[in-house]
């Protein structure tokens, strides 16, 4: 099995972790969440350095992570004035953590937040997912990524 992680960052930030069968066929969901802004660092610090456990009680390190990256485009820098930018300080929190990752970091994979608009949630991850709005965004990421690359 690979471990991939889907984020989705934001004030909310959206969380999805998945085993990936070996023959890449398919996957499993183990661990959705919604981090709230005062979680986010003590939330990463655990799923990047081993203290963290799956919705199995399992500890589980990431062997790939996918995360949304981010662009201000010029037509919607004006609704971004004032804004701290959550999304991009919790971008900056994660590739730190990945890249003080020892003795093997994650491979660290970017996505536009666009290409989840293509991807719907299986049946069998609905009730997982239900009201979990920015979880959901972070589970079309990896299963993007998983649909994607052909693995």
């Amino acid at each position: 099995m690979t471990c991939i992680v889907g984020i989705d960052p934001g004030n909310t930030t959206g969380y999805c972790m998945i085993d990936e069968a070996p023959d890449k066929s398919g996957f499993q969901v183990v661990s959705v969440a919604q981090i709230p802004w005062e979680k986010r660092v003590s939330f990463f610090q655990a799923l990047f350095y081993g203290t963290f456990t799956n919705d199995k009680g399992e500890p589980q390190l990431p062997e790939i992570v996918v995360i949304e990256s981010f662009r201000l485009h010029p037509g919607r820098a004006r609704e971004q004035t004032g804004s701290e930018f959550p999304s991009v300080r919790v971008i900056g929190i994660v590739e730190a953590f990945v890249s003080m990752c020892c003795p093997k970091p994650p491979l660290l994979v970017f996505q536009e937040p666009g290409v989840i608009g293509r991807i719907n949630i299986l049946p069998e991850h609905e009730s997982m997912l239900s009201g979990l709005v920015h979880a959901a965004d972070a589970y079309r990421h990896v299963r993007y990524y998983h649909l994607t690359t052909g693995r």
